[in-house]
């Protein structure tokens, strides 16, 4: 082990106390925000979609009147899911499902990153 002198860092590396100070940053920043944004917005309507179809009449649906918001809004498609007694069952598998899944997912990332520190 060498005996290396390491040089002190400065303590403030700028004197003006915000980094979004000059034009460019918060060009960048504001940028960088509408890209997330238009990919949040990209990723949410489909579901904001689905979620109002399942809330509309079934003539609104046909005629295409339907995007984001319900039209004639109703609860009949979960009326007719929740009277059947298949649903609570699938509903509960899916549960039953998810938390094995995610058992066995923690059990072979725990099994798997234990010996990868000791191999390096």
């Amino acid at each position: 082990m060498s005996n290396r002198t390491i040089a002190a860092a400065p303590k403030k590396i700028r004197e003006t106390g915000s980094e979004l100070s000059n034009a460019s940053n918060r060009a960048y920043q504001i940028g960088w925000g509408i890209v997330f944004i238009i990919i949040s917005l990209i990723a949410v309507i489909p579901i904001l979609r689905v979620v109002s179809i399942s809330f509309s009449a079934k003539d609104s649906i046909l005629k295409g009147e339907v995007f984001i918001w319900p039209v004639g809004f109703n609860t009949d498609a979960y009326t007719k899911a929740l009277k059947t007694g298949n649903f609570l069952g699938t509903m509960g598998y899916s549960v039953r499902l998810m938390i094995e899944a995610a058992a066995l997912n923690m059990v072979m990332t725990i099994l798997l990153a234990f010996p990868w520190p000791a191999a390096t």
